[in-house]
């Protein structure tokens, strides 16, 4: 079936002319973009991608997905920090790339086909394409080298504009979840979410990919370290972070309230975590473990990637009883939502059955 752009005059409805499994696209006026300083990188509208059209169970129950994507700075200093520039000109820093609708994908926890999502393929779903490059966090409304960081500000805006339609209103469940820079972007926002709704509204959030913990860097590795890649992040795109933490963490400074470790006994809502024990993008990336050329393992890099893994167990150990965790012992990033099955005295069980 064809689709068509849903962006219709009188608010956000259900919009039976698009198939069921891809979402419309809803860019923000000048106005609301005025409003909301909701802005990709290079200034062009935020916005977001929904179908309305939740049935039966889920008719009042709503996914909101944060795409994933990596972090960059603007006017960057730093060798191993992308330069947002380098986005300029693609759909991760203009919206101007963006489709008139995106599909979803045939299994994961936002898709809209019921045989690659059992459990939540009827609910309503929006989804958020990343154009910040801030982890979500950004609240910057003005120009930081001719290039705006304001994620956050465009998730506040979706928000304010679901509210304003009246979907947020009839709402009984919402997830609020992401993958990789999605997952620092749910796990952020989770708190905004909550005070945002009804106090009637479930709210839960599901994290994957997003629990990094700060911890040394490789040794001799050049790489910043999570920690000060926060600090950069926060004075320079004046990052929302959650106050309860900020206030609960002080003489710390807020910007480690970007960690969800740090963050977490403040998000006041139900989770599961994601997150695999030996993280790629942490261990390679982020921290520095050296490769081949061919990217291989280095053997003399096995004990700091073993003490890696057991630095971040540990860390899961003050994460409270109502939450749900899966930590699967692999040196990977992101989750298999198609092969991840865990098997059990029920059966089979996938990951959104898990959740």
């Amino acid at each position: 079936m064809t689709s068509i752009v849903v962006e219709v005059a009188g608010g956000l409805t259900c919009n039976s002319t698009l198939s069921a499994s891809r979402l419309g696209r809803h860019l923000f006026s000048p106005l609301e973009v005025a409003e909301y300083g909701a802005r990709c990188l290079d200034g062009s509208p935020g916005g977001f991608y929904y179908n309305l059209c939740g049935t039966g169970s889920g008719q009042n129950k709503l996914i909101i997905w944060l795409q994933g994507g990596g972090y960059c700075m603007a006017n960057s200093t730093k060798p191993d920090i992308e330069d947002c520039s380098r986005r300029v000109g693609t759909a991760q820093g203009s919206s101007n790339y963006w489709g008139a609708s995106v599909s979803t994908p045939s299994a994961a926890l936002w898709s809209r086909t019921q045989a690659g999502n059992p459990d939540f393929y009827n609910w309503n779903v929006v989804q958020i394409l990343y154009c910040s490059g801030d982890l979500y966090a950004g609240r910057a409304n003005t120009t930081r080298g001719g290039l705006y960081q304001a994620g956050h500000n465009i998730l506040a805006g979706m928000l304010a504009t679901l509210k304003k339609d009246g979907v947020l209103d009839r709402m009984t469940d919402i997830i609020l979840g992401g993958g990789s820079a999605g997952g620092f972007g749910s796990h952020i926002n989770i708190d905004y979410l909550r005070r945002f709704v009804s106090s009637s509204t479930r709210v839960s959030v599901v994290p994957v990919s997003g629990w990094f913990v700060a911890i040394d860097v490789y040794p001799g590795s050049q790489v910043t370290p999570i920690a000060e890649v926060g600090r950069i992040m926060y004075e320079a795109s004046s990052s929302y972070v959650n106050q309860d933490c900020v206030a609960a963490i002080a003489p710390l400074p807020p910007y480690m309230c970007l960690l969800a470790n740090t963050s977490y006994p403040y998000w006041g809502v139900p989770s599961f975590i994601a997150e695999n024990l030996y993280d790629t993008n942490q261990i390679f990336g982020q921290d520095g473990t050296p490769l081949t050329p061919d990217r291989k393992l280095i053997p003399a890099t096995c004990p700091y990637i073993h003490n890696f893994g057991g630095i971040i167990a540990q860390s899961f150990t003050s994460v409270a009883n109502r939450s749900g965790l899966f930590v699967p012992s692999c040196l990977d990033h992101g989750v298999d939502y198609v092969n991840v099955r865990i098997v059990g005295p029920n059966g089979n069980v996938n990951f959104q059955q898990m959740v």
